[in-house]
């Protein structure tokens, strides 16, 4: 992993971008994290 960036949108909801790398490949992914019922769920997941 090279880098990992969380942004709080609202309480209860929350955006991480992170990097990661393997050798000479790197490729991004976007989740987005949702608090429910005293748990955190990952409602979006996209692999850049």
């Amino acid at each position: 992993m090279r880098r990992l960036r969380v942004f709080e949108q609202r309480t209860g909801a929350a955006d991480a971008v992170v990097v990661l790398c393997h050798g000479e490949s790197s490729w991004a992914m976007a989740l987005r994290f949702e608090h429910r019922r005293g748990s955190w769920l990952c409602t979006l997941l996209q692999v850049i």
